[in-house]
């Protein structure tokens, strides 16, 4: 994990997370810091398969700071399965990020902290401004199968972006099925 190697480093993380290393936390928390961009994001994901609760707060403290999207994107991924309130409070915030893939990103995550809201904030996207935000929701929808959805992916249909009015076509001709 101190290898000046950077390859080495996200190899040695990454394995750390494959097995389930709770010893490695600590270590894995000081990665979440590393230089390289790989190494950070690998040390997050690695403690996110681990699901120590020690890493919580520093995960949550590296969203203060100003990083780039993907490391955050991997943040926001991470602390949805440490499904507590603070945590929920973050992705509602984080939804609420201009960015379109960090508001994605969000709502991924609250979809899988199983928050009875969470079907909520992906009706709300559905609505959004942005067409991307519009069809990744609606392509999320699809992805996890979210058939609570339905009403509001019928209204989607007028959508003025042609993808997205295809991706909830198809969700509904799938939700009709099930």
């Amino acid at each position: 994990l101190e290898n000046p190697n950077p390859d080495i480093r996200e190899f040695a993380a990454q394995s750390l997370g494959a097995m389930k290393s709770t010893a490695a936390v600590e270590k894995l928390i000081l990665l979440i810091n590393d230089s390289n961009y790989r190494v950070s994001r690998q040390a997050v994901q690695s403690l996110a398969v681990i699901g120590d609760q020690r890493a919580e707060a520093p995960l949550i403290e590296m969203l203060n700071k100003p990083i780039i999207p993907g490391l955050r994107n991997a943040i926001i991924s991470a602390l949805a399965d440490f499904q507590s309130e603070v945590v929920w409070d973050l992705l509602v915030e984080n939804f609420g990020d201009p960015a379109w893939y960090n508001k994605v990103a969000a709502l991924n995550s609250m979809y899988r902290t199983n928050h009875e809201q969470s079907i909520l904030y992906f009706t709300q996207a559905l609505e959004d401004e942005n067409p991307l935000v519009r069809r990744e929701t609606v392509n999320l929808i699809l992805q996890h199968k979210i058939i609570e959805t339905k009403e509001a992916l019928k209204k989607v249909l007028n959508d003025e972006d042609f993808e997205t009015r295809f991706y909830a076509e198809q969700a509904l001709k799938i939700f009709e099925k099930m």
